[in-house]
């Protein structure tokens, strides 16, 4: 629970904010990847696109280290690194004045909405709500340290008595806050049951996916620390209770004997509400006892929306040991295509394409392999709907012809195998000098408006963006400056603005772009 001096500095810095708040924006960034099926693919964009891009420029940049420490001096410098892509809501009524919020959690247990539309060159706080941290056991970082929020958050209108909730995983909770205040909505955190000590088990890396009143969220470790077990869990927002749990090793609601089986990627789950059996789609990492190929580990799982039936299950040969999915399936079905397709990466180097039939059963479909093995290779695809291309990243050199940046797959008619085909590659910047460094950590991509944008972190440090048809198709048409961090998370393009989390480097935040008015 806040203390009454942390309440107080909240509404302090609402009261402060609320009257330069504004809003332009018609449309949300909700969720991780745009949508429940992860595509990362805003159809609705119209402003920023080829046409106009040349003209984007920085807007403004929070720095969340300092403004957490401001906020509480208790809070660490260096665990202000915000977690996973920004989500954006607009139009929220703040104090009766409609207010574009981008919201970012990060690793003080900090949760911060931000004026999209800030004036100021610093960002302007609405509101930052503390939701603590737990300490994890040691060796991950040389001792025990304390773990606060990794993941995207969530945004639903609908909840809230359609004032709006934003949904956030962290360690063995699940918070849900009034979209336009943060505050503690009734009944929640909801808390995760587990066999294991919190020290290890239940940490939240994957932002939480909801649809139609259901949450669903997974869990893995804070860095593969035994004890721990992977699983997803569903919960009721209307009721905030925990209503299926499924364990990746056991493949039911049973803890397993053997653990590990997280899921690592960025988008835990991906949901398809038409799906006629199962459609909700996730990929698992190693089991840490044992063989690592047992239950569902290693695995693209297919399940039912109460989580109690397996419909399909796939992966193809990998080699023995550690080989998670570092990836959130891609849902998508081409045209022309007769099955859904589902597209994840692989750290044995594999972009892996699996068909899904009727019956929700899965098919490995293709496997190429992009990269070498050694854990270089995760993130989540997109699927560009207008172009119809799959849309990957990585961040080294592979087989031939794959190469480090950004990698576009046209899908061959019908589907028919090999239904991937390389159509072009976004290897060197605008000066044809290399993405950064090799091994410099590259983002997953999204796609708005007849451009591709990633980020590639190091030195330097770079948002880019690409165009994805005509006679410019994969040649970067915008670069930014170099932003001076370490990693940079998949950015959010929405009504007109970039926004992109900074981790490490000199101040770990949100950098926001805008075209010239915006």
């Amino acid at each position: 629970m806040r203390t009454p001096k942390r309440l107080a500095s909240v509404l302090a810095v609402l009261i402060l904010v609320a009257g330069h708040a504004r809003a332009g924006g018609t449309t949300d960034w909700p969720t991780y990847g745009f949508d429940a099926l992860r595509s990362g693919d805003n159809p609705a964009e119209t402003a920023l696109g080829p046409a106009t891009v040349a003209a984007l420029a920085p807007a403004w940049t929070f720095d969340a280290a300092a403004y957490d420490v401001a906020m509480d001096s208790a809070l660490q410098t260096w665990f202000a690194n915000p977690g996973g892509q920004p989500v954006v809501a607009h139009g929220v009524p703040v104090g009766g004045v409609p207010t574009d919020l981008v919201l970012i959690g990060d690793g003080n247990g900090v949760v911060t909405a931000l004026d999209a539309n800030s004036p100021s060159p610093q960002g302007s706080v609405v509101w930052h709500v503390p939701l603590g941290t737990r300490l994890t056991a040691s060796g991950c970082t040389g001792g025990a340290t304390t773990a606060g929020i990794r993941a995207a958050l969530a945004i639903d209108r609908t909840a809230n008595g359609g004032n709006g909730a934003v949904y956030v995983g962290e360690n063995g909770r699940v918070h849900a806050l009034d979209l336009a205040t943060g505050a503690e909505l009734a009944g929640w955190p909801v808390v995760l049951p587990r066999p294991e000590p919190a020290t290890t088990d239940g940490y939240m890396r994957d932002g939480p996916n909801v649809i139609g009143g259901e949450l669903y969220v997974g869990t893995s470790s804070y860095c593969d620390l035994n004890p721990y077990y992977g699983r997803v869990v569903r919960i009721d927002t209307a009721t905030a209770t925990l209503n299926g749990v499924w364990f990746t090793l056991s493949g039911s609601a049973l803890p397993p004997a053997a653990r590990g089986g997280g899921i690592w990627g960025a988008g835990g789950v991906s949901i398809d509400p038409t799906a006629a059996s199962g459609g909700v789609y996730l990929a698992t990492g190693n089991a840490r006892s044992g063989p690592a190929q047992q239950g569902y580990a290693e695995n693209i799982v297919d399940l039912s929306p109460d989580l109690t039936q397996v419909a399909g299950a796939a992966t193809p040969a990998l080699p023995p040991g550690d080989h998670d999915y570092g990836a959130t399936p891609a849902v998508f079905q081409p045209a022309g295509c007769p099955t859904k397709l589902l597209a994840a990466a692989n750290k044995s180097g594999l972009l892996v394409l699996e068909s899904v039939a009727a019956d929700g059963s899965l098919a490995v479909a293709q496997s190429l392999p992009m990269t070498g093995a050694g854990g270089s290779f995760a993130g989540t695809a997109a699927w560009d709907a207008a172009d119809q291309l799959l849309l990957v990243t990585t961040s080294v050199n592979g087989p031939a012809p794959y190469q480090r940046g950004l990698s576009a797959f046209r899908v061959a008619a019908g589907c028919a195998p090999p239904a991937l085909v390389l159509a072009w590659q976004t290897t060197t910047d605008q000066t044809g000098g290399k993405l950064g460094a090799d091994k410099a950590p590259v983002s997953s991509p999204v796609v708005a408006n007849g451009l591709a944008w990633f980020a590639v972190g190091g030195a330097p440090a770079r948002l880019f963006a690409v165009a994805t048809s005509g006679r410019s198709a994969g040649k970067i048409v915008w670069q930014s400056g170099d932003l001076g961090c370490a990693v940079m998370m998949t950015p959010t393009v929405v009504n007109g603005r970039v926004f992109v989390s900074l981790v490490g480097g000199n101040a770990p935040g949100v950098v926001a772009f805008a075209l010239p008015g915006g």
